[in-house]
């Protein structure tokens, strides 16, 4: 792509494509129909994420509640996730990728289904957003690590085993995503190409024909400490915007009242439970970490390269479940911890 361009032509993006690809087999099943194609997609995905729901059930028995409202209930998750865009495809298959991902590693079945359906997952999110992958590996390295030391009794042995482990995963993880993003090449082959990428993305979604319905977190250079001067604005604008006072469309509103109450209970966590409750949760159970590990790294990312509500809502629809399931969690430890004292 030629350095001066500042916008991106969608005829050279390889993800545009990618979606054709994808939708053929349901376009075919749609009988070439628009709206009966989406109707064979929103079941197939509904059934693949209805999967995953009994999955995490089943290791997380006594959260069906606090699941099945993160991953099925979430108006702006299933309004944005369910047409024919790249969104529906991969917010689905992250998802698949995730519940196949803890089958290998974390449960150490090592059946042929359970690697076609991490490979299968891993093409179709790498093709469309390699981002989303890549905050899905590195969150899952990190929670395979505390899992591991979470499994040593022992306080003293696992002080001595955590710097161990941690650097030995830290390592699998790094060369994991070395490698996959030498397979994605292009914009997302490393943090420069990035950081670029996000540069030129922010100030085109800042103009004027978006309809005004833009955000500015500031400007910032191309770079990793141009990036961390912004990253606060950035994460906060990938969890908590469009604020409600924010929203100017029925959608917008929508968007605005969930960032509300995640707002809200965000807020209501920290000062009921306090810090120290928090941090004792997370070294509790580890699937917290990667709930709050990948959320930020997702917030962060989109924060920085999106400056437009409209493509922000959509966006950050793969990290919603995770945070909302985050905080529901300590939420229900925090209460149970407060029926035994």
């Amino acid at each position: 792509m030629p350095s001066n361009l500042g916008y991106f032509p969608s005829f050279r993006d390889p993800s545009v494509f990618a979606v054709h690809r994808f939708i053929s087999p349901f376009a075919i099943l749609g009988l070439k129909n628009y709206y009966l194609s989406i109707i064979v997609l929103n079941v197939f995905n509904y059934l693949l994420i209805w999967r995953v729901f009994l999955f995490f059930k089943k290791i997380f028995m006594n959260k069906e509640k606090m699941l099945a409202l993160a991953l099925l209930f979430i108006p702006s998750v299933g309004f944005w996730g369910s047409g024919i865009v790249k969104d529906s495809f991969s917010y689905t298959f992250g998802l698949v990728f995730l519940s196949a991902f803890y089958r290998l590693f974390f449960m150490r079945k090592i059946g042929i289904l359970n690697i076609l359906k991490l490979l299968i997952s891993i093409y179709i999110v790498l093709s469309l957003k390699p981002y989303i992958l890549y905050g899905l590996i590195a969150a899952g390295f990190v929670w395979l690590g505390f899992n591991y030391i979470a499994l040593v009794k022992n306080k003293l042995l696992r002080t001595f085993v955590f710097p161990i482990i941690m650097f030995g995963i830290g390592l699998g993880g790094m060369y994991t995503l070395t490698n996959v993003a030498n397979i994605a090449g292009g914009s997302y082959q490393d943090v420069d190409s990035m950081l670029n990428k996000a540069v030129v993305s922010q100030q085109d979604l800042k103009k004027e024909y978006y309809g005004g319905n833009s955000f500015d977190i500031g400007d910032y250079d191309a770079t990793v400490q141009g990036a961390a001067s912004v990253t606060p604005a950035a994460i906060i604008a990938g969890l908590y915007r469009p604020f409600l006072w924010e929203a100017n469309s029925v959608v917008m509103i929508l968007s605005g009242l969930e960032n509300t109450i995640l707002l809200l209970l965000t807020l209501f966590v920290l000062f009921r439970a306090g810090p120290r409750f928090f941090f004792k949760s997370l070294s509790k159970e580890p699937f917290l970490i990667f709930c709050f590990i990948f959320s930020l790294i997702m917030a962060m990312g989109i924060g920085l390269s999106t400056a437009n509500f409209g493509a922000l809502v959509r966006f950050k629809i793969p990290l919603i479940p995770f945070f909302l399931m985050g905080w529901l969690f300590i939420l229900d430890d925090y209460r149970n911890f407060k029926k035994s004292v």
